[in-house]
């Protein structure tokens, strides 16, 4: 499984370098405008970034049509079906970050942006990231009882399996399945304290709840 980022990118680096040295990476695709200096300034990270042996490739955009970022951004992931995919926003247009960000919302990419240009003493690279809390599942994904569940543990932070199979009367086992299914989306962490695991919901959860209203 490869770690496979695309960013965008306009005439300044930092963001992008910053973003491979936080998360790792195998593959970098830059999404580029056809201007000189951005031609150019992609030209370059591709050089740098093959010198450490991570492959790049560049994807020119129309800077005027945001579908084409969306759709390129689409096209990149059915390249990778079993990969992990992270999209930097970091850099360009904030309209085409914007379209960036939509992508990475329907497949269900980790979205980032780096604040790279900030040099305060002692920070390091991972202090600078800001993770926009995207869910990975699509909200009409989201039904039945595991949608109930997420608004139980929103409004009900710290509760545990047994508490969630005894509102919903369910089985403890089932219970345990959809909290688990929230789990693999995100959507809920789990914290141990002591012999007890409580649940949580994360801001992706959060940012869902807000869309979907589960009663």
């Amino acid at each position: 499984m490869k770690k496979v980022h695309i960013a965008t990118v306009g005439v300044q680096s930092g963001g992008v370098f910053s973003g491979l040295l936080n998360y790792g990476a195998d593959v970098l695709y830059l999404l580029h405008s056809e201007r000189e200096d951005v031609v150019t300034n992609a030209q370059s990270i591709k050089r740098k970034v093959e010198q450490i042996g991570c492959t790049c490739h560049l994807k020119l955009i129309d800077i005027y049509d945001v579908q084409t970022v969306i759709e390129t951004v689409l096209d990149i992931s059915k390249a990778h079906p079993k990969d992990i995919i992270y999209v930097n926003i970091s850099g360009g247009l904030s309209y085409i970050a914007a379209a960036a960000q939509i992508g990475a919302y329907l497949i269900g990419a980790k979205v980032y942006f780096m604040r790279y240009w900030e040099k305060e003493e002692g920070e390091s690279v991972t202090d600078k990231v800001i993770e926009l809390p995207l869910p990975k599942i699509r909200p009409t994904e989201l039904k039945g009882t595991r949608r109930r569940v997420l608004g139980y543990i929103e409004k009900n932070p710290g509760c545990n399996n047994k508490e969630i199979a005894d509102a919903f009367e369910i089985s403890a086992q089932m219970g345990s399945i959809h909290v688990l299914n929230l789990i693999n989306d995100e959507l809920v962490r789990e914290e141990i304290e002591g012999k007890e695991k409580k649940l949580f919901i994360t801001n992706s959860g959060k940012l869902l709840v807000i869309i979907i209203k589960p009663n």
